[in-house]
């Protein structure tokens, strides 16, 4: 499903930042 790919890519987003702020 698309909604589950874009949720999936919500989740990348918000690892990434998270390793940023780190």
């Amino acid at each position: 499903m698309s909604l589950t790919r874009c949720l999936c890519c919500h989740y990348l987003y918000v690892l990434i930042s998270n390793v940023n702020i780190r």
